[in-house]
């Protein structure tokens, strides 16, 4: 920060607050496209920034809801307002990554989240009772502020808006666009506290009967129904570098479309069609949506999913409900709720509502074995391929075990917002942070499952079968991170990466490997009688990579990862997919399985049929989980030399979409060199 400009801050606003301030001013700059004004910022902040404090979070939550500004864009159809200075400090881990029941916000006044004590409440039972009413009654207090404010203010509708919030306390909402302002509002309420990464749940589901009505009395037409929509989404995306995570688009923000339904039918509707179309016309980043698949998925509906990825927004997402509902329920879901399955922030499936979910917790790090066998010294008695196999496994129990380590360490922070929308802990008179959840799983990631198959395959050539250097030898080269060794490390980069390929001794080696993390995680048990579901995605493939040797593969020492489960080399779409669906997803391993490819707009529009097929026949093939980006290479490289030209230029991060002008250099990088590897490949 300009230093008198942060001198300013120091002497205007309290030291406890300088932490807030700079968080957010780092935040805003690195969102290249909003003509931040730094100085500006600093001013603003030094006035008005606070954290606000309180003996518990219950009073923080009341106080921070008492002070916050409101001041929306009024120049929208809905009410949409977060003070971006006023938040408070919560030391322990914070939930994040969840989706609250929306149907209920929808369909029920909030006055129902009241609880009165019964006969025989005990003092524990009474304490989560007074926290829980006492927060209500804040937020009906901030609620009745609002409506003052719109009725004042120079909001077009205003008589709408204050209709539509004033039902919010006493009744379910009795319109279309009713709804979608009463999930605006508690929306932000979620992200005021501020709980980052909250899906917004199943809307074409719960919004259904609502639109249906509306239709049929002729208050909206599709056509009008898509034009709320749009202001919806365009609400949603207001505040998009505050709302941003570990990189500028990273909001969490996803809408979850169509889906398996109990009795075997598919469920999509005329809101399925108009939420994709919404994204595809307005051309945000975020929210994005996950289109939950099936067998019988309609082609029309698929066709209208490519028509919206093809314009290279990146939306949305396809999990397969033929396999991701199936292993919910063996992994101890009821089957209601497995059948009502949304995800986390990208592609980790939850249950919405009732849960304490945490998805994102930790990596399972595939290449850190390798340096664990090497400081050892347990490569000079090895002799065979399966016996560096097996040591890389004994060794990667370790990494499971420390995973487990870390798990049990966390302290969760009470959450008297999250446990007021969530009904397991209104009846069980427990914060989510102390089990009152229905479901107390973690979900873990995995990095690296690429490069570790890779890096044995390369091992297996070069070591065992053609014996062109010994095992230390090797290794030694890998230790120095191929300094001096040029010659090897190019050798490596150009042996061939077996990974996605459909080979029976590829298949076997990554199923092997993913079988062992669910052996070492298959006992564990957190405080709450959790479980621990895995998968072979993670967002983390640049970031966690930073400090993990070099690997086989002629991966260097801080490089990035493989991305989720992809190809590195020659794999043509087919292969990959054959290759994918061919894993086993079955018992913990089903926490995100996201096949991530790139293809060209026009390589689509010059195969659109067969392209489309090849969407549905993975699927149906059994592919878990995927997503793509449609850009060119020599797109992406024009916008890394010539970043004014495409400001608004969207591309697919891990589980994301963002303005590519956005990103930090290493993953435009990254992103270039994938999507050149495709297009030699296909």
């Amino acid at each position: 920060m300009d230093s008198m400009l942060m001198k300013t801050v120091r002497r205007t606003v309290r030291s406890s607050h300088i932490g807030l301030v700079r968080s957010l001013y780092n935040r805003n700059k690195r969102d290249v496209r909003s003509g931040f004004n730094h100085n500006r910022f600093l001013v603003e902040a030094a006035f008005k920034a606070r954290n606000i404090g309180g003996p518990n979070n219950a009073v923080s939550t009341c106080k921070l809801f008492d002070n916050v500004d409101i001041n929306p864009d009024q120049d929208r159809k809905y009410f949409y307002n977060i003070d971006i200075f006023k938040s408070y400090k919560r030391p322990l881990q914070v939930m994040l990554n969840c989706t609250l029941d929306w149907d209920f916000i929808v369909n029920h006044p909030l006055e129902e989240l009241r609880i009165v004590p019964g006969d025989h409440e005990t003092p524990e039972g009474l304490a989560f009772i007074e926290r829980n009413n006492q927060v209500l009654d804040s937020v009906l207090d901030y609620l009745h502020r609002s409506v003052a404010f719109v009725l004042d203010s120079r909001f077009s509708n205003r008589a709408d808006i204050i209709t539509w919030l004033g039902s919010l306390e006493t009744c379910g909402a009795r319109s279309f666009n009713e709804a979608l302002q009463r999930i605006l509002f508690v929306n932000e309420l979620l992200w005021q506290t501020p709980h980052n990464l909250m899906g917004l749940g199943r809307l074409d589901l719960i919004l259904g009967d609502l639109y249906e009505a509306d239709l049929a009395s002729g208050k909206i037409t599709k056509e009008s129904a898509l034009e709320s929509l749009k202001e919806f989404l365009t609400c949603l995306h207001g505040y998009y570098w505050y709302k941003s995570g570990t990189l500028t688009g990273d909001t969490g923000q996803i809408v979850i479309l169509g889906g398996k339904m109990p009795d075997g039918s598919y469920f999509c509707n005329d809101l399925t069609y108009l939420f994709i179309n919404a994204i595809r016309e307005l051309q945000l980043p975020d929210p994005k949506a996950l289109l939950r698949v099936a067998d019988d998925v309609p082609r029309e509906l698929m066709a209208c999913a490519l028509d919206c990825i093809k314009t290279g927004v990146g939306n949305p997402l396809f999990s397969n409900d033929e396999l991701v509902i199936p292993a919910l329920i063996d992994f101890g879901y009821e089957e209601a709720d497995a059948y009502n399955y949304v995800t986390s922030a990208c592609w980790e499936p939850l249950v919405p509502g009732v849960a304490h979910e945490q998805n994102n917790l930790f990596d399972v790090h595939f290449l850190k074995p390798l340096s664990i066998m090497s400081e050892k010294g347990e490569l000079s008695s090895i002799d065979t391929f399966e016996q560096y196999v097996e040591a890389y496994l004994n060794r990667l129990d370790e990494v499971c075990d420390d995973v487990c380590a870390e798990l049990d360490d966390i302290e969760w922070e009470p959450d008297p917002l999250l446990s007021l929308f969530t009904e397991p802990c209104r009846t069980s008179r427990r914060d989510l942070s102390e089990g009152g959840g229905k479901y107390n799983n973690y979900g873990v990631l995995s990095l690296g499952m690429g490069n570790i198959v890779n890096s044995l395959f390369i091992v297996k050539k070069l070591v065992f079968d053609e014996h062109r250097f010994t095992l230390e030898e090797l290794d030694g080269f890998r230790k120095a991170n191929y300094e001096g060794h040029e010659d090897i490390l190019e050798l490596l980069k150009n042996e061939d990466k077996l990974f996605g390929r459909d080979a029976g001794e590829v298949l076997d080696l990554t199923r092997r490997i993913m079988q062992r993390v669910q052996d070492d995680f298959r006992d564990y048990r957190n405080v709450f009688g959790g479980r621990i579901k895995c998968g072979l995605s993670s967002p983390s493939y640049i970031s966690g990579s930073k400090f993990t040797e070099a690997s086989f593969d002629g991966r260097l020492h801080g490089a990035p990862y493989m991305t989720h489960i992809s190809a590195d080399g020659s794999n043509s779409y087919t292969e990959l997919m054959v290759f994918a669906s061919k894993l086993d997803y079955t018992g913990i391993k089903f926490n995100g399985n996201v096949v991530d490819f790139f293809t060209t707009p026009s390589f689509i529009e010059q195969n659109y049929d067969n392209f489309l097929q090849l969407l549905m026949t993975s699927l149906k093939m059994g592919v878990f989980q995927m997503q793509l980006n449609v850009v060119s290479a020599a797109t992406l490289i024009d916008a890394r030399e010539h970043p004014e030209k495409y400001p608004d230029l969207i591309v697919r991060v891990w589980g994301f979409s963002a303005y590519f002008i956005d990103l930090p250099d290493i993953y435009k990088d990254t992103l270039i060199e994938r999507a050149l590897q495709s297009e030699a490949a296909n």
